[in-house]
Parts: C-alpha cells; sequence; structure tokens
C-alpha cells in the first residue's frame, strides 16, 4: 500500500469522522452516534495498521477526540437503556420506573454537556495536518502479515482462557472488528493466517454484531446494579427493576451459550493452525 494511498485514506476517514461529528452535537441522535463511533473505529483499526510499518513514528487519536468517543459512547449506552427498557415494560405489560428512567436522562444530559464542553478542543484539521505528516513509508506486505499475526495470536490466548467472562467477550469483539475494519487492506493474505468461517468478513460482521449486542446486555445489568437502582422509587419500582433485570439475565445468558456454539469451532481451528 503506497503512502499516498495511505495519507488519502486519513483524510478520506477523518472528513466522514468530522461529517458524523457535528451531526451528532446538534441532538445526539442515535444514528449520528452510531455513525460517528463506527468511523473512529475504522481510523483507529488503520492507525493500528499503519503503526506496524513506522514503529518510531507511531500515530495516536488525540485526547479531547478519545475523550469526546467515550462520552458519545456513554450517551449511546443509556440512550439505548432507556429505549430497551421502555420497550420490556410495554411488552410484559407492567408499569415504567419513572423516577429511575428520569434519573437515567438527566445523566444522559450531564454526559452531552461534556461531550459540548470537550468540542472546543478538537480541530480535526491538525489531526489530518499531523496523521499525514507522520506517512514516510508504504505498508508493505511484511507488515500486514505482522498485523494478521498478532492479531490471531491475541485471539487464540483469549479464546484459550479457562473461563470466559464479559470482559473476555467484549476483547474477542474489539480483535475481530480490528480486522473486519481492515479487511478490504489485508484480503489477499486473510485466508492465509485465518481459518472459515472466521476469514469470511460477513461472518465477522455478524459475530461481532451478537458480540455488540452481548455487551449492550452487559451494560443494561450494570444499569440496574445498586449504584443506579438507589435512584429509584424503592416502593414502587423495585419489584419493577428487579423484573427488568431478570429478564435481561435471561437474554444475556442465552445469548453467551450462542456465541459459545459460535466460538469453540474457531477455538479449536485457530489452535490447530
Amino acid at each position: 500500500m503506497k503512502s499516498q494511498k495511505i495519507m488519502d485514506t486519513y483524510e478520506s476517514a477523518i472528513e466522514k469522522i468530522r461529517e458524523h461529528y457535528f451531526s451528532l452535537l446538534k441532538d445526539f441522535d442515535k444514528e449520528d452516534n452510531h455513525n460517528f463511533r463506527v468511523e473512529i473505529k475504522k481510523l483507529r483499526a488503520f492507525i493500528r495498521l499503519i503503526n506496524l510499518s513506522q514503529p518510531l513514528f507511531e500515530s495516536k487519536m488525540p485526547k479531547p477526540i478519545k475523550k469526546i468517543y467515550h462520552l458519545s459512547g456513554d450517551v449511546r449506552n443509556l440512550q439505548l437503556h432507556e429505549e430497551r427498557t421502555n420497550v420490556l415494560c410495554e411488552y410484559l405489560l407492567i408499569n415504567k420506573p419513572t423516577q429511575y428512567l428520569q434519573y437515567l436522562c438527566e445523566e444522559e444530559k450531564s454526559k452531552r454537556k461534556k461531550a459540548g464542553q470537550t468540542a472546543d478542543k478538537i480541530s480535526f484539521k491538525d489531526f489530518k495536518e499531523k496523521l499525514t505528516a507522520d506517512v514516510y513509508k508504504d505498508l508493505s506486505k511484511e507488515d500486514k502479515n505482522e498485523f494478521l499475526k498478532n492479531s490471531i495470536s491475541r485471539l487464540t490466548q483469549i479464546l484459550a482462557l479457562p473461563v470466559y467472562y464479559d470482559e473476555t467477550f467484549h476483547d474477542i469483539r474489539k480483535v475481530i472488528e480490528d480486522i473486519l475494519y481492515n479487511y478490504d487492506y489485508l484480503e489477499e493474505q486473510i485466508n492465509s493466517f485465518i481459518p472459515f468461517p472466521l476469514s469470511d468478513p460477513n461472518f465477522m460482521e455478524s459475530l461481532t454484531g451478537a458480540l455488540g449486542n452481548f455487551h449492550d446486555l452487559s451494560l443494561a445489568l450494570f444499569f440496574l446494579s445498586p449504584v443506579y437502582l438507589d435512584h429509584a422509587d424503592q416502593e414502587k419500582e423495585e419489584k419493577i427493576l428487579y423484573e427488568l433485570q431478570t429478564h435481561f439475565e435471561l437474554r444475556k445468558n442465552d445469548l453467551e451459550n450462542e456465541l459459545l456454539q459460535l466460538l469453540t469451532p474457531i477455538k479449536y481451528r485457530l489452535e490447530s493452525k
């Protein structure tokens, strides 16, 4: 991959991020938030790939962009949980926990405010100039091979763990997403390093989607932990919230079993490769 193409990819990625970012700041629409965060993930994965070719000049995401990425993630998590709670209450034909939901809404507003305060510290122009200035050599086939070797080695280590915790599934997702987001640049080498079906981008996308759903359910249960339940109406809402918690736990356990069925064959194929 030629250095000029690397710079062009950086410029295109930052322009997409910038476009979604300004749409996001208007009202933190869930779709804008999702698109902004996905483009950040794609650029971050590409930076990790390119850094292999120039270890002395490693590029990084600027701190203000990293901060607003995390804050926008907090907003998204709260929005999804509020939506999930409302939908489940309607499905179960139970009253909505109004006081609890109001607290979540206030926390969401607080995160939005912090994100707005961070916005003044972001310069996409400076970020683009810094990224493109750091590119001084092409990305070689050997660099791509090293990226895949490192990724598969990390994935094999995670899958070999005797017990999978919530964070384990999250780490698996991050490794696979790094490969998926760089698929177009690694396609020629992928089949040499990754066994089927994990080498199939459609399978990777489906798997990371399921892992993302699992992460969302883990967060749903976190939002039903004592630190949040303390802000509910103990007399009127406690029973409702414990009922929601039970349903989220059942869904999470079912999805965990599905994920293990998908991941176990991959684990064995990677170990035997």
